[in-house]
């Protein structure tokens, strides 16, 4: 319960200040109250055990706790709070929020488990309850401990061999989501989406927004024709299920009625400025997308004059978007995250060694990691 306690006042308190501030919850912060959580029991759990493992008074036994694990606890959390802020190195908003408000909830947790825990056990009739000698853990330990020690050149041997063999598969990180593929197959947004796909252009598509530089300057016949090349040269690109533009409405009307027409279909601005194409595709896979755009890019440099400034939008391209900054943030924490936690371990401890080891694990876990998972 002690544990407990201090696990749901750091949320809380993370929580709360969000809600004061006004920073909303998303797919990322959500995620906060479960870091927390593991973040928060693991340090109670440990002073709580090593508590209960000390004789004396209760005073006396608070004041030895806080003497002997008060700086290790003060250290893990410090560096913790200090990798996680590593990750406002993103450019993608959401996760830099996750970063600030988790570096901030580790704060508290430790802060909780060294200031609040302690306070309340002083006050608490809690028993010593030493693990006995002979017990199984206790014995599995001790034999792993011999076992590390009598073979330790293998054990660093497997474990850089481990290492190297998954950081190879970095290099085939597929980078990229497909946001609809994040629903169960018979989820109604899945189903809807499967449908508009398979029986119609798709739901999935880029908005060409094409800037003539000046007003009425869409309507000219050159800007028509232009408009009129890309449509037919993307309609034949594979992987383009229809294609929305000018060309749509031009040949229906005379030149008089043209941006009447085109301003109610909504493909230019008020102004003729502005023209608006709208590519369809059936591609889900992000790799096929950005492929596609690249081959609609090199399309409208070649069939738009110079001055013509043509720009890509859509959700489709933000998401491409996205996974590149994430890619890039992910790259960028990892590296800010390691340097931190040797910078402060290094100079707690007085030892660029010591700095190395204390990062040592977080190297080997993001090198062992999962690549979906960073995908």
């Amino acid at each position: 319960l002690l544990t407990l306690g201090v696990m749901v006042g750091s949320i809380v308190w993370v929580l709360g200040l969000m809600g004061h501030l006004g920073v909303p919850l998303n797919v990322v912060t959500s995620t906060l109250p479960i870091l927390l959580a593991a973040i928060a029991s693991s340090y109670g759990i440990h002073v709580i055990r090593h508590f209960s493992g000390l004789d004396g008074t209760r005073e006396e036994r608070v004041g030895n706790l806080l003497r002997e694990l008060g700086r290790p606890v003060m250290l893990t959390g410090f560096t913790s709070a200090i990798g996680t802020l590593s990750l406002l190195l993103f450019e993608v908003q959401s996760i830099r929020e996750f970063g600030l408000f988790a570096s901030l909830g580790i704060v508290a947790a430790t802060g909780g488990t060294l200031i609040l825990l302690p306070a309340v056990m002083a006050c608490l009739p809690i028993s010593t309850g030493r693990v006995s000698e002979q017990s199984k853990l206790q014995r599995l330990l001790v034999s792993l401990g011999a076992a590390v020690l009598r073979r330790r050149l293998l054990t660093i041997l497997c474990s850089v061999a481990a290492v190297v063999v998954c950081a190879e598969g970095v290099a085939r990180i597929e980078i990229g989501l497909d946001p609809v593929a994040m629903f169960p197959p018979d989820h109604p947004v899945r189903t809807a989406t499967d449908v508009l796909t398979e029986r119609f252009s798709g739901c999935r598509y880029f908005d060409v927004m094409v800037d003539s530089g000046e007003d009425d300057g869409v309507l000219t016949d050159e800007s028509i024709e232009a408009l009129t090349a890309f449509h037919s040269g993307a309609s034949r690109i594979p992987g383009v299920t229809a294609v929305q533009s000018a060309e749509d409405v031009v040949g229906s009307v005379p030149p008089v009625l043209r941006k009447q027409a085109l301003g109610h279909a909504r493909l230019i601005d008020p102004d003729a400025r502005y023209a608006r194409v709208t590519v369809m595709m059936a591609a889900t896979d992000q790799a096929d997308q950005a492929a596609l755009h690249g081959q609609l890019r090199s399309l409208a440099d070649d069939v738009f004059r110079d001055g013509v400034a043509v720009s890509f939008g859509g959700p489709v391209l933000r998401w491409i978007a996205q996974n590149r900054y994430v890619s890039i943030g992910k790259v960028l924490s990892i590296l800010g995250a390691s340097i931190c936690v040797v910078a402060v371990c290094s100079i707690a401890f007085r030892s660029l060694k010591v700095g190395v080891l204390c990062a040592l694990p977080l190297i080997v876990s993001v090198g062992c990691v999962n690549k979906k998972l960073i995908a």
